[in-house]
């Protein structure tokens, strides 16, 4: 179960960074340099978590299950560290800006 979790979640940001990537093929999207891939990154990781946490079906009863713990987590942390970049975009560009 713990191992369908995370499968989850690879295939699910392995399927966000093949559109993303077929989106700027198609769009023609210059090449990013610098701190805009804090904005990309950030903006991926929150994709990912708020899609793999869309759809649960093994919850339980109690909510304690191991995998219901592994899924809490990763999402915790991949919408930490995308809020978090985002941010960090978001000041370094106040502070060019001066």
């Amino acid at each position: 179960m713990v191992q369908q979790v995370i499968r989850k979640y690879v295939i699910i940001g392995v399927a966000v960074a093949v559109l993303t990537a077929l989106i700027w093929a198609v769009m023609g999207t210059p090449r990013l340099t610098g701190r805009p891939y804090l904005f990309v990154v950030g903006m991926w990781l929150l994709l990912v978590s708020g899609i793999g946490r869309i759809g649960w079906k093994a919850q339980t009863w109690g909510g304690h299950s191991r995998a219901e713990q592994v899924d809490g987590v990763l999402f915790v942390i991949l919408a930490g560290l995308g809020s978090a970049l985002l941010l960090a975009e978001y000041f370094l560009a106040l502070g060019s800006q001066s």
